[in-house]
C-alpha cells in the first residue's frame, strides 16, 4: 500500500543549490546525452514590487547560491526534477507592441512559459493599491490572449506572488491589516487556475518553493 501511495506522488522539483546538498542526488541526475528542459518565467509585478530582477535576487537570498548578484548577467538557475535538470530563467512580460512580443508564441511551443504576478502584501499602506493593480494586469493579460500575441498558446502555469506576510508587519493592530487576505488572493488565484504563494521581501523565504511549484 505504502509504495502504492508513493508512486502516485509526483516528484518534487529541488533547487540546484539543495540537490547539490547530496551526492546521492547527484549521482541520480541523469547525464547520458539529455539536455536540461528550459523554462522561461515571465514577472508582472506592481509599481514598487519585485520584478523579474527582484524576484530573482530574492531566490539568491534564500538559496545562497550563485555568484553575486548581477542584474546584468543571465537570470537563470537550475531546478532538478525525477532526475531531470531544468534550466529556469527570469524575464519581464514583453510589451505588446515592443519588439519581442512576435517572439512569444514561438517561444511558448519550444519551451515552457510560465507568469508571475507579484504584489505588495506588507501592510495596509500598499497593500489595496497594489491589489487593484495586479488585478487590472491580469485582466488585461487575460484579454491578450485574444490578440496574436499571446493567442493560441497559453502560459503554462499562472502564479499570484504576495510579496510580504504577517510577519513582514511594522506593527500590530486592525489599521495595519492588509486590505486583501492572503485567503482571498489565492481563491482569486484559483478561480482563474493560476497558484498563489507568499514571499518574504526580507529573507526571500518561500521564493525556492513558488518556482519550483512551476517546474
Amino acid at each position: 500500500m505504502n509504495a502504492s501511495i508513493s508512486s502516485s506522488t509526483p516528484p518534487r522539483a529541488m533547487h540546484i543549490s539543495e540537490v547539490k546538498q547530496s551526492p546521492y542526488r547527484v549521482s541520480t541526475i541523469r547525464r547520458a546525452n539529455v539536455e536540461p528542459q528550459s523554462i522561461t518565467v515571465m514577472v508582472a509585478h506592481a509599481k514598487g514590487v519585485a520584478d523579474y530582477l527582484g524576484l530573482y535576487s530574492l531566490l539568491q537570498r534564500e538559496t545562497k547560491h550563485g555568484r553575486e548578484f548581477d542584474p546584468t548577467s543571465d537570470l537563470e538557475t537550475d531546478y532538478v526534477c525525477d532526475g531531470h535538470v531544468y534550466n529556469v530563467r527570469f524575464t519581464p512580460v514583453p510589451s505588446a507592441t515592443g519588439p519581442w512580443a512576435p517572439n512569444l508564441a514561438m517561444l511558448t511551443i519550444m519551451q515552457h512559459v510560465c507568469l508571475v504576478l507579484t504584489y505588495d502584501a506588507s501592510s495596509s499602506s500598499g497593500t489595496s493599491e497594489s491589489w487593484e493593480e495586479l488585478v487590472a494586469g491580469c485582466e488585461r493579460l487575460r484579454g491578450r490572449r485574444e490578440d496574436a500575441v499571446l493567442a493560441p498558446y497559453p502560459f503554462t502555469a499562472v502564479m499570484i506572488v504576495a510579496i510580504g506576510d504577517e510577519s513582514d508587519g511594522h506593527a500590530e493592530g486592525e489599521g495595519d491589516a492588509p486590505m486583501v487576505s492572503a485567503a482571498e488572493a489565492e481563491a482569486f488565484a484559483n478561480q482563474r487556475g493560476g497558484l498563489f504563494v507568499q514571499v518574504s521581501p526580507k529573507t526571500g523565504r518561500g521564493v525556492c518553493d513558488a518556482i519550483g511549484a512551476l517546474v
